[in-house]
Parts: structure tokens; C-alpha cells; sequence
């Protein structure tokens, strides 16, 4: 569950290099990173990730309901989860200038710092007023700046994987949203835990203070990458990739956002819906977030290979993509069972739990093939990074929004319905023409690649003939 893509997920600014066709299979080992002396770089960067999405997971056990109890709405609570996406998304607006004039490496461990700072002053938050109108203000402001640093360091992220290891992208991306999957593991279980131990203050701070670390070391560890061929010029030139069609970077965006949008609804509305249906506590629901993380990591790694091996074949396919707002739809199924339907309380428990490893396994396919196919079929190398990074996070932003408003007007299950019929639609609608276009791409390519062939066996016939009369003569 992408959970944030994560990733994370992704760099407006970064140069998404496009796969050669043409090369040989790659495949990402520590001996290719240690032949490039790029091996403690990597897990500097991949270590960043880990950190970052610990601090996104740490408050979702609690958060709504420490609100709640100072009486903030459901609709405030839902803009506070949905301002740390959207602090991502608008740091796409201007880290192109920032990394020409600063590289990646000064943006990694300033956004760290940023993020850092930020996640210490919301630990004592709930203090610095008693007005429910205000604390919701400043709660939004707060986690809009945190999103704004973690945007900024997980562009500059992005951008040196792409410099760095184009050639075995998909892997590199796949392992990452791994470790996404793992920091939000980890973050829900420490964060319930801490919060039960200490209240609200104790667990921001502590997942605050490796930030600062981080952004003190963050330059020396990843001083062996390249960072652009001048060192700070941005690759923005256009695709070399016989697939390009806006058409395409429009329905995958889409997709991705669909996916995660649900993904959204889910991240508020379920600590308050376990915890009033089924008395469900804190340490249980960062259990439950945890588990999904787990499966996320896994998931991440299997899809990082399986978009690899679709975008490096003669004719890729949209199947893999589709297959993510397919399984996200029925994890939504299983956790909102229509509300028509009359279950047990143990089967409605049984349901949520199952939801899980759909939800995850679901964002995996959607986010990570979807940005394999995005790298194939941009125009420019900086759009397939921006569309990726926007629709995910974007639909990460609404997602609580949307989800907060629907449950106040329809309630959880038929909240929940609504999104497995959003998927239907996206897979219905938009799945067959996506597979249209991208047949129709696919058959181009291999017109063009005949007519090439035709043409240097054609050079090849004249300059053998050309040799013949020389003989001859």
C-alpha cells in the first residue's frame, strides 16, 4: 500500500533516460555496483527513502484521532493527511531551477532538512493553540512544508538514479519502492507504539531526528554519483523511444492517480473506522499498515522485473499496468463489502484484513509498471518523471479529501464501493484504449524497423556490387 510512492515515488526536474531497445539484458547485482563504486551511494539514497516514508507512516495510527479529540472535523482532518502529497506535488513546480543551480546533492539534504524541522515543530502542535479552527491550520500548514522538503529530496533521489542506472531503472525503482514499502512498515508500528508509550509528542520526535543526521552526511555519501554531464544542466531532450504518444502518458497518469487516490481514502478513514467499529486500538491499525508495507517491499521488487522485462521486449504491452487498478479495485471490494450485503463482525474483520495484500501487491503494478511505460511513451524525459510524480502524488493529495466527504455523506462501505467501481471504469474505459494504442505503436515500430532492415540489406546489395565491378575492372 503506497503507499506514498512513493514514491514515492519521482522528479518533474530529473531526466528519465530512455531504455535502449537494443541493449542486452542488464540485471542489478552488487558486483555491477561495485565495478561502478556506486554500491554505499545506492543505500545512502535508498536508505533516505526508508527514513522518509518511516516519518510518513509514524502519525497515521494516531494523528486523526489526537485531532479528533481536540475537535477538529473530519473534513480538516482529511486536508491534514491529504497536505503532505500535495507539499510533494508542488515542489515539482520548482525544483528544475533549484537543481541547476544547486545539483542533486544539496537538494537531497536540504529537503531533508526541511522535512526534518518541520516533523519536530508538529510534535508540539496540539499546543501551540486550543482552537480547533486554528490547530487545523496550522496541522495543514505544517504537514504541507514537510511534504515540500520530502518532494525535494525524493526528486533529487530520482534524478541520480536516472543518471546512474538507467540501464537497470526498473529494478533500481522496484527495490526502492521496496524500501517505501518497508518505512511505511515500520513507521505505523513504531508510531502506535510510541504514541501508547509516550503520547503524541515522543514518536515525532524521534522519527525526526535521523533527518537531521542525514542531511549533515547526506553530501559526502553520495559524492561518488554523477549528477549530470556538466554537473548541473538538466537532460531535457526529446525521447528516443519509438513509442512516444501523449495519448498513452495521459491514460497511464490517470491509472496511477485512480490507484492512488484510493489508496487515500483508505489512510484517514481507516484508524477511526476500525477503532469505532470493531474498538480496534492504535498499535493494531500501525499493525495492519505495517502488514501492507511488508507486501509492498515484495511486491515492489517482483514488479521491478516485470516492468523491466515488458518495456525491453520488441512489443510492450499495457496488461501489467492494467493488472494494478484491477487487484486495487478488489482490495476496495474487500474492505467495503457492499453495504447491501449483511456480514458477521468476524467476517467484516476477516474482509479488512484481506484487503491488504490486494491494496499493496495492486499499487506495486499500477505505480512501477505504469512508470515503465511512461518512460517509454513521454515525449521528453522530463515529462514521463513530472506525469508519473503528479498523478501519484496528486491523487494521494485528493484521495483524504474525497474520501473524508464521501464518508460523511454515504459512510465507509459505500465509500469504499465507490472506488472499486472508479477502478472498473478506469480498467473498462480506458484499459482496451490504451491496449489499442499501444498495439498500433507496437505495429509502427515494426514497420519502421522492417523498412530499415529493407534499407541496409539495400546498401549492403550495392556496396557488394560495387566490389564486383571493382574486381572485374
Amino acid at each position: 500500500m503506497h503507499m506514498q510512492p512513493s514514491t514515492t515515488h519521482s522528479s518533474s526536474c530529473a531526466a528519465s533516460v530512455i531504455t535502449d531497445f537494443e541493449q542486452e539484458k542488464v540485471k542489478l547485482s552488487l558486483q555491477y555496483l561495485k565495478e561502478r563504486g556506486l554500491l554505499g551511494a545506492l543505500v545512502t539514497l535508498f536508505g533516505s527513502f526508508f527514513l522518509a516514508y518511516v516519518n510518513v507512516g509514524a502519525p497515521i495510527p494516531f494523528l486523526a484521532d489526537a485531532l479528533k479529540d481536540k475537535g477538529v472535523g473530519q473534513t480538516a482532518i482529511g486536508a491534514a493527511y491529504a497536505m503532505h502529497p500535495m507539499g510533494i506535488v508542488a515542489a515539482q513546480f520548482f525544483t528544475v531551477f533549484l537543481e541547476k543551480r544547486y545539483g542533486t546533492r544539496i537538494m537531497h539534504s536540504g529537503g531533508f532538512l526541511l522535512a526534518g524541522a518541520c516533523t519536530l515543530v508538529m510534535a508540539f502542535s496540539l499546543d501551540i493553540t486550543t482552537d480547533p479552527t486554528r490547530l487545523a491550520g496550522v496541522v495543514i500548514a505544517i504537514r504541507f512544508l514537510t511534504g515540500l522538503g520530502e518532494g525535494i529530496t525524493d526528486n533529487a533521489i530520482i534524478s541520480m538514479y536516472q543518471v546512474n542506472f538507467h540501464d537497470v531503472m526498473g529494478q533500481v525503482l522496484g527495490i526502492s519502492e521496496g524500501v517505501i514499502g518497508l518505512g511505511l512498515a515500520v513507521g505505523p508500528l513504531i508510531g502506535g507504539v510510541l504514541y501508547h508509550v509516550g503520547g503524541f509528542r515522543l514518536p515525532l520526535i524521534v522519527v525526526s531526528i535521523p533527518f537531521f543526521v542525514v542531511s549533515a552526511v547526506g553530501p559526502y555519501l553520495t559524492k561518488d554519483f554523477k549528477i549530470r554531464a556538466d554537473d548541473t544542466a538538466t537532460d531535457d531532450t526529446d525521447s528516443e523511444s519509438p513509442f512516444v504518444s501523449n495519448l498513452m502518458v495521459a491514460g497511464v497518469s490517470l491509472g496511477i492517480f485512480t490507484v492512488n487516490f484510493g489508496y487515500g481514502c483508505v489512510t484517514p478513514l481507516f484508524p477511526l473506522y476500525l477503532g469505532d467499529e470493531f474498538g480496534w486500538n492504535e498499535v493494531i491499525v500501525g499493525a495492519i499498515f505495517a502488514g501492507g508495507g511488508v507486501i509492498y517491499f515484495l511486491a515492489g521488487i517482483f514488479c521491478g522485473y516485470v516492468s523491466d522485462k515488458n518495456v525491453k521486449k520488441d512489443r510492450p504491452s499495457v496488461l501489467p499496468f492494467l493488472l494494478g487498478p484491477v487487484i486495487s479495485g478488489l482490495s476496495y471490494l474487500a474492505a467495503g463489502p457492499f453495504p447491501g450485503l449483511s456480514l458477521s463482525s468476524s467476517v467484516r474483520q476477516g474482509s479488512i484484513l484481506a484487503s491488504v495484500p490486494f491494496a499493496a501487491v495492486g499499487q506495486g503494478y499500477a505505480i512501477i509498471c505504469g512508470m515503465g511505460l511512461l518512460t517509454i511513451t513521454a515525449r521528453t524525459h522530463s515529462l514521463a518523471s513530472s506525469a508519473f510524480n503528479a498523478s501519484l502524488n496528486f491523487g494521494l493529495a485528493m484521495g483524504p479529501i474525497g474520501g473524508t466527504l464521501l464518508d460523511d455523506a454515504f459512510g465507509f462501505r459505500w465509500t469504499m464501493a465507490m472506488n472499486f467501481f472508479l477502478e472498473v471504469f478506469v480498467v473498462t474505459v480506458f484499459g482496451p484504449l490504451l491496449y489499442w494504442k499501444m498495439n498500433q505503436l507496437n505495429n509502427q515500430n515494426e514497420a519502421r524497423n522492417a523498412a530499415k532492415e529493407d534499407l541496409e540489406d539495400g546498401d549492403v546489395s550495392s556496396s557488394d556490387a560495387g566490389e564486383s565491378v571493382g574486381l572485374l575492372n
